[in-house]
């Protein structure tokens, strides 16, 4: 009947996992940086399927181009794009791009995304705890939450073992990420 129980629950989670993604519903860690809308559907009407996995691009190559159809077409826009890499010091002076190199306030970002899921950990370990206190086992509060939450993971198992092991952690006084990936006996 266990077993049972736990593909039921598996499923469940997979039904909120995605709705949590579609939906945006609470739990759900979303960009909160503003773009402006006419760079955004420009970029929405012309991106290829595949790019998100694309080799680091080539600058010399890009500028190269750019710069070729400015000639071609005879349109400053192109100049103005190269002049763009440059200014912004994406590139050095020959014309390569310069690793790491990111946009303003993308590290304020990631650390507001960073404290959103610690946020949504809190939540959860206190969820745990307060059905543990309840009487309910910590391994059976960590699926129930993991479920409902629709805890982002790879499977199922993972979400409730990565969240109980973070709950064990906490009762031991160890921070909040300790032995992320690690094995924590109680």
């Amino acid at each position: 009947m266990g077993a049972t129980r736990d593909k039921e629950r598996e499923a469940h989670w997979r039904r909120n996992k995605e709705l949590r993604k579609k939906l945006g519903v609470p739990g759900a860690v979303v960009s909160i940086a503003e773009i402006d809308k006419s760079i955004a559907d420009f970029c929405r009407q012309h991106w290829q399927p595949g790019w998100e996995e694309a080799r680091r691009a080539r600058g010399p190559e890009l500028v190269r181009t750019l710069l070729h159809l400015a000639r071609e077409w005879n349109d400053k826009r192109f100049v103005e794009a190269v002049k763009a890499l440059t200014e912004l010091q994406l590139v050095d002076e020959g014309y390569g791009f310069i690793p790491g190199k990111r946009g303003p306030g993308l590290a304020d970002l990631e650390r507001q995304i960073s404290a959103r899921k610690q946020q949504l950990d809190d939540e959860q370990i206190e969820r745990v705890r307060s059905l543990h206190e309840q009487g309910m086992s910590i391994l059976k509060a960590s699926k129930k939450v993991a479920e409902d939450a629709g805890r982002p993971n790879y499977s199922f198992v993972a979400a409730h073992t990565q969240l109980r092991n973070r709950v064990r952690a906490r009762k031991k006084g160890h921070p909040a990420r300790a032995n992320v990936g690690k094995r924590v006996r109680t």
